[in-house]
């Protein structure tokens, strides 16, 4: 059984990266018989049933493989939007208003500061998502492993158990791990470190790396 499938295809190699804020981003490579089409969506799968709603932004064959560039949801931030005013809204209508309207699925949105005015400029999606993101420092947001938006306050829970370092560079907020598929940031991660299990701390970026030798890797914040 392949470590790492994308709609049931095995992955020979890539690197799977999931952000606290943002989305999720694969630059995979399949078999060259492999065909994953722009615009499709597909479900990569690890071996421990942890799996990644994702949309396929471009791709094709390169090298005797084919190499793809998977985006967490349905990679609707790129659409171009109309203006649109708001008066006494909530935040949350706002986000869920300009999500809808790229195809994206919204989730959980605890975003209930209310704007007495709020101007949404034409353009892109991702840039009327950052505009009112940023207002709300206290704020994160991140596409959720089932491909819908999530919005809110960190609360950090507990990581997996069972990690195990394998390299560190702790003044570099770095730590390679033995693999964890299940492993996603915004959490604390616990793991045994140089012979004891000890606190590592909380998870910013996680980045999975698929190929001969495999491991999770994580940036920890300070």
């Amino acid at each position: 059984m392949s470590y790492l499938t994308a709609n049931g295809i095995p992955v020979s190699s890539g690197v799977v990266t999931i952000p606290r804020i943002g989305r999720p981003l694969a630059e995979l490579r399949l078999g060259e018989e492999a065909t994953l089409d722009i615009g499709e969506a597909v479900t990569l799968r690890f071996e421990d049933g942890t799996a990644y709603r994702t949309t396929v932004r471009r791709g094709g064959p390169g090298a005797g493989t084919t190499e793809v560039f998977l985006v967490g949801g349905s990679d609707g931030l790129s659409k171009i939007l109309p203006p649109k005013d708001y008066q006494g809204v909530p935040a949350s209508l706002i986000v869920r208003d300009l999500l809808t309207e790229a195809g994206e699925q919204p989730g959980e949105l605890d975003l209930p500061t209310v704007f007495v005015r709020w101007a949404r400029r034409g353009g892109p999606a991702a840039e009327a998502l950052k505009a009112v993101m940023e207002r709300l420092p206290e704020r994160a947001w991140r596409v959720l492993p089932d491909g819908t938006f999530w919005a809110g306050n960190e609360t950090w829970p507990q990581g997996p158990d069972g990690a195990v370092v394998a390299e560190a560079a702790p003044q570099r907020g770095w730590f390679s791990l033995l693999p964890v598929p299940a492993l996603q940031a915004g959490v604390i991660l616990r793991g045994l470190w140089e012979g004891q299990t000890r606190e590592i701390g909380r998870v910013e970026r996680v980045i999975h790396q698929i190929g001969a030798k495999l491991r999770t890797a994580v940036y920890i914040g300070g």
